[in-house]
C-alpha cells in the first residue's frame, strides 16, 4: 500500500472512530452547518478588500464521543490563516489548535478566539456568502462563510438556542 494511500485510511478510519462523516455536511443557511457530530452557528467572515485580512468566527458544538482539534480555516485555496485567542489586557496571540472536548460548545468570536486569513486574493463584499474549508487535526469541511458587517459576538449572544446562552449552565462548558 502506498504512503498516501496508507494516510487516506487512517484518517477514513479517524473519521468513523470518533463519529466525524466528511463526505455529507449538511446546510441549514448561510450561517449555520453541520458536519457529523459538530454543529456550527453564525458562521461569519467580516469584509475585507484583496491583500487585507479577514476574521472568521462562529459556534462549534461537539456532540460527538471524540475530542476534535480546530486549526484555522481557508478561503480560495492558499491564503495563509491563523487561529488566534484573546489572552487579556488588549494581548492575543496564535493558538496553534483548539480542542473542542465531547459534548462542549465554543464561541469562536472576536472577543475569545477567532480565525484569521490573509492577505485575501479576492475582496469579501457585505452580504456576499464565500464557501471557505475549516481545517482540524486529521480532516477539512466545507463551510459557506457569511460576509457581514455586524459585530458577531452580538450575533452569538442573539441565538435563541439554549445551549448558546449568554449565561451558561453548570452544564455548559466554553472556553
Amino acid at each position: 500500500m502506498s504512503r498516501k494511500a496508507a494516510a487516506f485510511a487512517s484518517i477514513a478510519i479517524l473519521a468513523l472512530a470518533t463519529g466525524i462523516f466528511l463526505t455529507c455536511p449538511t446546510w441549514a443557511d448561510h450561517e449555520s452547518a453541520s458536519i457529523g457530530k459538530l454543529n456550527l452557528q453564525s458562521i461569519e467572515a467580516t469584509p475585507a478588500q484583496a491583500g487585507d485580512k479577514t476574521t472568521i468566527t462562529f459556534v462549534i458544538e461537539n456532540d460527538g464521543g471524540a475530542t476534535v482539534s480546530l486549526l484555522g480555516a481557508a478561503i480560495g485555496g492558499a491564503e495563509p490563516y491563523r487561529l488566534v485567542g484573546f489572552l487579556g489586557a488588549s494581548h492575543s496571540g496564535e493558538l496553534g489548535s483548539l480542542p473542542i472536548k465531547p459534548d462542549e460548545t465554543m464561541r469562536l468570536t472576536d472577543h475569545t478566539a477567532w480565525i484569521e486569513v490573509g492577505p485575501l486574493r479576492q475582496d469579501l463584499v457585505v452580504g456576499s456568502s464565500v464557501p471557505a474549508r475549516l481545517r482540524f487535526v486529521g480532516f477539512e469541511a466545507p463551510v459557506t462563510l457569511h460576509v457581514s458587517a455586524r459585530r458577531n459576538a452580538e450575533t452569538i449572544e442573539s441565538l435563541s438556542r439554549p445551549h448558546v446562552s449568554h449565561a451558561p449552565g453548570p452544564e455548559q462548558k466554553h472556553c
